[in-house]
């Protein structure tokens, strides 16, 4: 039989991955309340694997995101861990020169929602 130490360290418990566990196991948990344990554990081998490509320090970032929101969306962490690279820089206004001719207002809506609150009548 091994010893306690020994069965801490092969955990992961010790150490610094010991919150990462715990925070890996939380998200299985949930889930595996929702979507079954098969699918919960696809999902999470997928994160895992982004991991592995990106250093297992996004997917526990995004982890604790989504956590902290309310959210255990596989999909939602997957977009939370690859969110620093969808940022672009914001484009410069270009002018438009002659095109500026064919501007026109906005048209006005407001007929509009007379018809929507009389239909609710």
């Amino acid at each position: 039989m091994h010893s306690p130490e020994r069965r801490r360290r092969r955990s992961g418990a010790s150490g610094g991955g010991s919150g990462r566990l715990h925070l890996y196991g939380r998200l299985w948990r949930t889930l595996s309340d929702r979507l079954g344990r098969s699918e919960s554990t696809r999902a999470m081998i997928e994160l895992l694997k982004q991991g592995r490509r990106d250093g297992y320090g996004r997917p526990t970032r995004a982890i604790e995101d989504a956590l902290a929101c309310g959210c255990t969306d596989p999909a939602a962490v997957k977009y939370l861990m690859r969110a620093a690279q969808l940022e672009r820089p914001r484009a410069e206004p270009v002018d438009v020169g002659e095109l500026a001719r064919f501007v026109c207002p906005q048209p006005e809506m407001s007929a509009y929602d007379e018809l929507l609150e009389w239909r609710v009548r």
